[in-house]
């Protein structure tokens, strides 16, 4: 029965990771996509500053694509907030402050997976290298996962 548990502890742990990675990666790019929209009509009336698209197989790099994608938000930022109302600024903002909210408990979530699947290895009497190799399935599992949810936004 303790195994049993050991592996239950385990599955959830890497939901804690994989749940909130989708919904900050959804809140992120809902962001994206309306400022994407703005600047679209910006550009249809000065075409002199293009935002280029983040590539979708940075994914295969999480944190990298994060930080590209934010530096890209703050770019479109740059261009959009003066064509903007101070509400339509405040629920971008907000939906920026939820977007980096789940990156945070995405990130704690990792951290008590780890946490968790080195808990499982002992009581498995697993050795390192498959500690390892189950962090490696985990954080790329609930990757692909995402990968495979926004695969339509590839470019």
């Amino acid at each position: 029965m303790e195994q049993f548990i050991s592996v239950l502890e385990l599955i959830g742990a890497w939901l804690l990771f994989g749940a909130p990675l989708l919904q900050s990666v959804t809140e992120l790019y809902e962001e994206l996509d309306k400022r994407e929209k703005l600047v679209q009509k910006i550009n249809d009336y000065n075409s002199r500053k293009t935002i280029k698209s983040i590539s979708f197989w940075w994914w295969l790099f999480p944190p990298i694509k994060i930080i590209l994608e934010k530096k890209k938000i703050k770019k479109i930022k740059k261009l959009t907030d003066s064509h903007l109302s101070k509400e339509t600024k405040n629920k971008l903002h907000r939906l920026s402050v939820k977007a980096n909210g789940w990156a945070g408990v995405t990130s704690g979530g990792w951290l008590v997976a780890v946490s968790t699947t080195w808990n499982f290895a002992q009581s498995m009497n697993l050795s390192i290298f498959y500690w390892i190799v189950i962090i490696f399935f985990g954080s790329y599992a609930s990757i692909f996962a995402v990968i495979r949810e926004f695969r339509h936004r590839a470019t």
